[in-house]
């Protein structure tokens, strides 16, 4: 492995747990996400029901099944981001966020559990307290809706772009934070390894 040196202090990181996405400088004590680098990720297709994850097509993820059913797709400077309207077998609503090379299973939230800054304040790599428990800000998205299915258009997302922050805790959980115009919305679940994701024959 190549050698990797902490953004904060220049120090050396020393290899650790190979599963575990969050890293710690043992000089600085800051926590460090590293990046997704799968050598295969799943094939996806919002318009091609040949490709493994399609509308209408089911997957298995932590022993569970799930049935996608719409989409979003935003547009962002750094590339597209496809939100999977999916169910489980209880019929209860999840999203599956691809972006980039990183998926994320997720559920709204019904309400704020805590005080949230402005999007403006929650930059990558700050750390902020959210019910009770020590998030890291990751990244930050100026998103611009640019397709959807008929029935997934849901009304908070009326208009065409909003502003998301991704921040994760211990052991891969997620929180996404959206704001658009004075509104904000929740969502939290997992990030997961592309490998975690088995699509249904």
């Amino acid at each position: 492995m190549n050698a990797t040196n902490c953004p904060y202090c220049g120090a050396e990181i020393q290899e650790q747990e190979v599963g575990n996405k969050i890293w710690y400088c043992r000089h600085c004590s800051h926590s460090l996400l590293l990046e997704a680098q799968p050598f295969i990720q799943p094939i996806q297709s919002t318009t091609d029901s040949s490709a493994l994850l399609s509308l209408g097509s089911s997957f298995i993820c932590r022993q569970q099944r799930y049935t996608t059913y719409g989409f979003l797709n935003f547009a962002h400077n750094e590339g597209i981001r496809t939100e999977w309207l999916v169910k489980d077998g209880s019929d209860d609503d999840y999203y599956l966020v691809a972006d980039d090379e990183n998926f994320f299973l997720l559920q709204s939230q019904a309400k704020q559990q805590s005080e949230i800054p402005n999007w403006e304040s929650l930059q990558p790599n700050t750390h902020f307290n959210y019910s009770g428990k020590d998030w890291l800000v990751t990244e930050q998205r100026r998103m611009t809706l640019e397709d959807f299915s008929s029935n997934a258009l849901p009304s908070d997302l009326k208009n065409s772009s909003r502003n998301d922050t991704y921040l994760i805790a211990d052991n891969a959980e997620t929180l996404m934070i959206m704001f658009n115009d004075d509104a904000m919305a929740f969502r939290q679940g997992f990030w997961l390894d592309p490998f975690e994701i088995e699509v249904c024959q």
